[in-house]
């Protein structure tokens, strides 16, 4: 979503630039050639990560700096000198509304929830493996950190009712039963699992072949907790799977919910008593 909007500023600052029958410089052309051409190749032509919109970070910056700066110029003055006590009134009703809304959700908001913190979140998907039966296909990982919950998917679309899918630990050999959801869709496990190499294996109990969704990734290592299912360096493939520990706590502490309401009210108060001196 950042990157959506650092792009939205620098769609804006080309536009600005068109509107105004601006000619783009050469360091100008330069950034915008860059981030098209990396952004083409990678994002649309190989594959979508985090780690090639890195590269062109820092020219979406400058541009969308260009662009929020040419944006205040032509749109924001104008519009707030016109309505500039709609504005102050708008945003203190704005306040209010959000604190009474706050303070109306509150039981919600104080309410313990489940949450996960991921420590392995394999979630892609770019191709499949056919699993014979009576074969068994095993993808280790390894846990750094204390977890209590596994999750793996496959996200085929077909049920598949005839797979055991069972987690072990390297070290001290325990191994437990992930029971799956009524879709057969998923399989999750609920206990505690402390740092160490694990091992989870899928078995193919039916008699036919079943159609697993796993993540592909050419000549690089996706993902360094897990191991591939393949020795071959230059093809490397994971399962859909999602490790990590899962805790109740609520969305907002009370003595959060109390600083936001204060923050609302105290921008109530100076939104109100701008409205009044320029009503004077």
């Amino acid at each position: 979503m950042i990157y959506l909007v650092l792009m939205g500023f620098n769609l804006l600052a080309v536009y600005f630039k068109l509107r105004l029958k601006q000619r783009l410089n050469s360091a100008e052309r330069f950034i915008l050639l860059t981030i098209l051409g990396i952004g083409a190749f990678h994002m649309f032509f190989w594959e979508g990560e985090a780690r090639y919109v890195y590269l062109i970070l820092p020219f979406l910056l400058f541009g969308a700096g260009t662009g929020i700066q040419q944006t205040i110029k032509q749109t924001i003055p104008q519009r707030v000198v016109q309505h500039q006590r709609i504005w102050q009134l708008g945003f203190g009703v704005l306040c209010i509304l959000l604190m009474l809304g706050g303070t109306w959700q509150s039981r919600g908001l104080l309410q313990p929830q489940s949450q996960l913190t991921p420590q392995i979140m394999q979630n892609k998907t770019y191709g499949t493996i056919q699993l014979a039966q009576n074969k068994t296909v095993t993808q280790g990982f390894t846990l750094q950190q204390t977890a209590n919950q596994v999750i793996w998917q496959n996200k085929t679309g077909q049920p598949s009712n005839q797979l055991q899918v069972t987690l072990e630990n390297v070290g001290t050999k325990q191994k437990w039963h992930l029971s799956q959801n009524k879709a057969a869709t998923a399989w999750q496990l609920h206990q505690k699992m402390h740092p160490g190499q694990y091992r989870l294996r899928i078995l193919n109990r039916g008699g036919k072949t079943i159609k697993l969704t796993l993540l592909k990734s050419h000549h690089y290592h996706a993902i360094p907790q897990m191991q591939s299912l393949q020795s071959d360096p230059w093809q490397q493939q994971y399962l859909v799977l999602t490790v990590g520990w899962q805790q109740m706590q609520p969305v907002l502490s009370r003595i959060g919910l109390v600083v936001l309401d204060l923050v609302l009210l105290g921008g109530s108060l100076v939104s109100f008593k701008w409205y009044l001196r320029s009503t004077c």
